[in-house]
């Protein structure tokens, strides 16, 4: 394809003056690729987004807007701009420079993209944790590609990430393409004299080992009095703010006991590129002494080989792969003794030494900038190529979105023949916290859901669910709640919303019996209960049993003893909202709590059998009101617990909880149903990618893995336990998005037959016409 000579690029990274190697890096990547394109003779235009911490900086012009790391909307904003001026975007990804757990707030701004992404990597990690992976794997899966410095980054990706191999490109780390001078010349002006020079460069901080370098000093200072070794570099700022300079005196201190104190220079600068590569030329070997292996990329390592100095170094990652094929010398990690046999054995053979320099200095021609920057707008091009330009964006159509596959695993684990455990540490069964009616009751209505769209897998789960609501049911009618592991009851008489709970399942598992011989049992204990409905209190506890109640008529549509109580719990549900709402509070309660989208949904549940116009009112002006406050940023941001939103008070996002985004998707899809609106299918979608990854964390809560589902969204990070409330709800979404998406098929199929069209652009009121026409009201007098 034909290459574009127009772009407009923007970049999202530290930048300069901002006093750090990402800062650095995206100013000589902006560099260099300009370069490039005007060599190729590419209109290339340029914007830099700059990360900020909270520390002003004043800014050249190239940067047109900040991010402040941890303020969410900017990264929202940035995203809209990007989308409206941008042809690409380029991210400087490195997890501290983000806000959030991780830096995953980036993942908002990269889920609004809708421009082609190219993400460089600055740390991949061997063992990330759970959400490391996950930030990295959902870049991955937007960007056109991960652009990373080494192969054994690369491998990584695809070992530890799940990241697919054609998605990682290498681009080696670039280096200046400074002049070089004479080294005596340069070194007279730095103040070397005629010592022997090592030298390590960087920000100073616990971690470099520099103290390994330090208690090899002695050993090498014996041999060659001459030597004087150079710490160049200003402490990292966290360190500074945390302890002062506490860190760098140390090591001062530790010369001095060991008798080298006048071989320790301490040069507390950050300097510039230019000057840093004088440094690197006049400076005899560079010592790069990391305690450790994990280190993917070193910009300071690649500039000592740019500049064709000798290197010694630990073996860490990127210095396996860069100083390969005799361009360095190693040492083991934490080794003083061997890094002193190295450097005395090379002062010891200066042919050794200027080899060394000479291999360096060869491969250091391929790591120039402006070959890294033809290689980045290679990829640059390469994407535009492969995304189509669209004058104006389409809106999403999910109606061919494919759902996470199915998988009851976790669920069937959390599963013995009590019934299901309510609590797990990470993915293991909890056995202390034991049994309770509310996840019991859940896990039935899932199997029933299951066993009618034809799975068979939860049959296990469907009997130990049905046996413990049987064991804790009273003569009454009353449920008790929890049970210890070793089956003793806790309480008297559970909750009157676990009460609701399984009405709700009873009810539905009688209209859904999921296998006949469980049916006798099923209608035994939903008739014990029946009686104590007249005595329910809780808003919640009704909306629960007008669902069962619901589920029930749709196999006994005439029952009059179940339409009456539907219509008795349908006006006090009415009145408690009337009791409560305002003309900017259309809600039941004046705090909005947990599971919010039950309360409407009942109410329009209720509408197939008793179309009341008052009910309908107040079911819709609810949901309006539940939409505005939980959707108004595009994707769902359900009402946090920690504290509820109370009438008055400050709205608290965190923490998020799965039940709430189930909720929300069943609210919507019986929306649809209700009015076939387009509109609420496509909410039904967004609430359940909240499980996917579509949140305020960019994070997904299922775990494709195990079938499981994290027990919520936190301020700051992901809760990593799996309870059975959790993945329950996750499961019941599932399977309802699953169903939505069947039907939804199967009237637009019979909408396009009735027109004779193979395409129909307003769906809608074809679907409504088709639904009022298909519509039975069960209504009574």
């Amino acid at each position: 394809m034909k290459k574009r000579n127009n772009i407009k690029v923007v970049y999202i990274g530290n930048y300069p003056p901002r006093q750090c190697g990402i800062g650095t890096f995206t100013e000589n990547l902006v560099r260099s690729i300009t370069q490039a394109a005007h060599q190729s003779d590419c209109v290339l235009n340029t914007e830099v987004i700059a990360m900020n911490n909270g520390v002003a900086h004043t800014y050249p012009d190239i940067v047109s807007r900040t991010i402040q790391e941890d303020t969410l909307p900017h990264y929202l904003q940035a995203a809209d701009y990007i989308n409206r001026e941008a042809d690409a975007c380029i991210i400087q990804h490195e997890y501290g420079i983000f806000g959030g757990d991780h830096g995953r707030h980036i993942l908002r701004l990269v889920d609004r993209l809708e421009v082609p992404l190219l993400v460089t990597l600055h740390t991949v990690l061997k063992q990330p944790s759970v959400t490391q992976r996950q930030i990295v794997r959902l870049l991955g899966e937007k960007a056109h590609q991960l652009v990373v410095m080494s192969q054994t980054a690369k491998q990584f990706l695809v070992d530890s990430y799940g990241v697919s191999a054609g998605k990682v490109a290498i681009i080696e780390h670039g280096v200046p393409n400074f002049p070089l001078g004479p080294k005596e010349t340069l070194r007279r002006e730095l103040g070397f004299t005629d010592q022997k020079i090592l030298l390590t460069f960087g920000l100073l901080g616990p971690g470099k080992g520099i103290e390994t370098m330090i208690r090899a000093l002695p050993a090498v200072v014996e041999k060659h009095p001459d030597v004087a070794y150079w710490v160049l570099g200003k402490t990292h700022p966290n360190i500074v703010k945390a302890e002062g300079e506490r860190y760098r005196e140390s090591l001062i201190a530790m010369a001095e006991e060991l008798g080298v104190g006048d071989h320790l220079v301490m040069k507390n600068e950050f300097v510039d590129e230019e000057t840093l590569f004088n440094y690197l030329r006049a400076t005899d070997i560079y010592v790069t002494p990391y305690p450790n292996e994990a280190q993917i990329t070193s910009g300071t390592l690649s500039y000592a080989v740019g500049a064709g100095t000798p290197v010694v170094s630990t073996p860490y990652w990127h210095a396996q792969e860069l100083l390969a094929d005799g361009r360095g010398r190693y040492f083991d990690f934490r080794n003083a003794d061997q890094l002193a046999e190295t450097l005395i054995d090379l002062f010891n053979q200066k042919s050794e030494l200027t080899k060394i320099s000479t291999l360096a200095a060869s491969y250091g021609n391929t790591l120039k900038w402006f070959r890294k920057g033809q290689e980045y707008l290679d990829i640059i091009q390469d994407a535009l190529d492969h995304t189509p330009q669209l004058s104006i964006r389409p809106g999403p159509n999910r109606e061919g979105v494919e759902l996470p596959p199915l998988n009851f695993e976790h669920l069937i684990n959390m599963t013995d023949s009590t019934g299901v455990i309510q609590h797990a540490k990470y993915a293991i069964p909890n056995f202390r916290e034991g049994y309770c009616l509310d996840d019991n009751a859940r896990a039935l209505l899932l199997g029933a859901m299951a066993y009618r769209q034809g799975n068979r897998q939860l049959e296990s789960v469907i009997r130990s669910s049905l046996s413990y609501l049987y064991y804790v049911q009273r003569e009454d009618g009353q449920f008790r709640n929890f049970v210890s592991y070793d089956r003793r009851f806790l309480d008297e008489t559970g909750s009157e919303d676990a009460f609701g709970r399984a009405i709700w399942a009873l009810g539905y598992a009688l209209a859904n019996p999921p296998g006949e011989e469980h049916e006798p049992l099923i209608r035994e204990l939903y008739y014990r209960a029946f009686d104590q409905m007249e005595n329910l209190g809780s808003l919640r506890a009704m909306a629960y049993s007008l669902l069962g109640i619901c589920s029930y008529l749709e196999r006994y549509p005439e029952d009059e003893r179940n339409l009456s109580q539907l219509r008795r719990l349908q006006q006090r549900m009415v009145r408690e909202y009337q009791s409560s709402a305002t003309d900017t509070w259309p809600w039941y309660e004046t705090v909005l709590a947990y599971g919010n989208g039950l309360l409407p949904l009942a109410l329009i549940r209720t509408l197939d059998y008793s179309d009341d116009p008052e009910v309908r009112e107040v079911a819709f002006r609810s949901i309006n009101f539940l939409t505005e406050i939980t959707l108004q940023e595009g994707y769902l941001r359900p009402v946090g617990c920690n504290p509820f939103y109370r009438r008055g008070e400050e709205l608290c996002y965190y923490d998020q909880q799965p039940i709430d985004a189930m909720a929300m998707v069943l609210l919507y899809d019986r929306a649809y149903r209700q009015t076939l609106q387009t509109a609420f299918f496509d909410r039904a979608w967004v609430c359940f990618e909240w499980f996917t990854g579509k949140n305020d964390l960019g994070l997904p809560l299922y775990n494709a893995n195990n079938g499981g589902c994290y027990d919520g969204l936190m301020a700051d990070g992901i809760n990593l336990n799996q309870g059975a409330e959790s993945t329950i709800a996750y499961l019941i979404a599932r399977l309802t998005m699953e169903e939505l998406q069947r039907q939804r098929k199967v009237e637009i199929k019979e909408v396009l037959q009735r027109s004779g069209h193979k395409h129909l652009e307003n769906k809608d009121a074809a679907l409504v016409r088709i639904y009022r026409r298909k519509r039975v009201s069960y209504m009574k007098d």
